[in-house]
């Protein structure tokens, strides 16, 4: 009988998403997944998170460590996602499982990715489409993308999985996937990390991947709920902080930050 793999639950924390928080930590509490271990990494500026996070998941079998802050949160992202890698290639685990602070997964997520064997596996949730502007121009799409996208107006834009093709089981996927929830595998890891190249991390991973010769699964079976929050009011408070960091006023450009995406 085959062992059952060691997994490492990794997680970028923010008090961004401090809304979420219990919710999702009682989610954890929920997973019974026999041979699993967790890793929070708080990218806030301050403390006052991180003691909150403490609190919360007292007892746990889940660590919380530290990361500096980045006043670009693209930046931020990146750096807390490596301290994911670095601390979870330090450590004995199979399979790194990363889930962003703000996705409620089922809970038999962790059986349902492993099961497949497979290096790199993602599970799916609702991604909403941020203007910026009203509701009416917004929407949600899955949280996968084709390869190649689709000539709309003169511009180019992504073509997301369609609803016809969930619950079909796993998938092989050659586009991009979210990095909200996603098993990957100890060779995986080794052979790639997190960069953004000006974009939201998710949006070269997947690229890295495919180049080093590796196949992107999706189980079409697990959809996951997602509660986000929007990226604007993130660079607003980053904006506020780094004001009162420096004393100075400072450019508040968005376009230089934001995608179409709010994930």
């Amino acid at each position: 009988m085959k062992d059952t793999p060691r997994v490492m639950l990794g997680s970028a924390i923010n008090e961004h998403k401090g809304y979420i928080l219990d919710k999702w930590v009682d989610r954890l509490k929920e997973l019974a997944y026999p041979k699993l271990e967790m890793l929070l990494v708080d990218n806030t500026r301050s403390d006052r998170y991180l003691d909150r996070a403490r609190d919360l998941t007292l007892g746990m079998p889940l660590r919380i460590v530290k990361d500096v802050w980045c006043s670009d949160f693209r930046g931020r992202m990146v750096t807390t996602h490596n301290k994911l890698r670095e601390e979870f290639l330090k450590s004995k685990a199979d399979y790194l499982f990363i889930l962003d602070q703000d996705v409620i997964p089922p809970i038999d997520i962790v059986e349902r990715l492993t099961k497949h064997g497979k290096n790199v596996v993602a599970g799916l949730y609702k991604l909403h489409l941020d203007t910026g502007l009203t509701d009416a121009e917004s929407s949600e799409v899955n949280s996968c993308w084709y390869e190649r996208g689709e000539l709309v107006n003169g511009a180019l834009k992504p073509r997301w999985l369609e609803n016809d093709k969930l619950n079909h089981g796993l998938i092989e996927w050659k586009g991009g996937f979210a990095t909200g929830c996603v098993l990957l595998s100890r060779r995986v890891l080794e052979d790639t990390v997190f960069r953004h190249d000006g974009q939201l991390q998710d949006s070269v991973y997947w690229k890295d991947v495919l180049n080093r010769g590796y196949k992107i699964y999706v189980d079409t079976d697990i959809m996951c709920e997602h509660y986000p929050s929007s990226w604007y009011t993130l660079l607003e408070k980053d904006f506020n902080e780094l004001e009162m960091i420096r004393g100075e006023k400072v450019e508040r450009s968005l376009e230089q930050y934001i995608s179409t995406r709010n994930i």
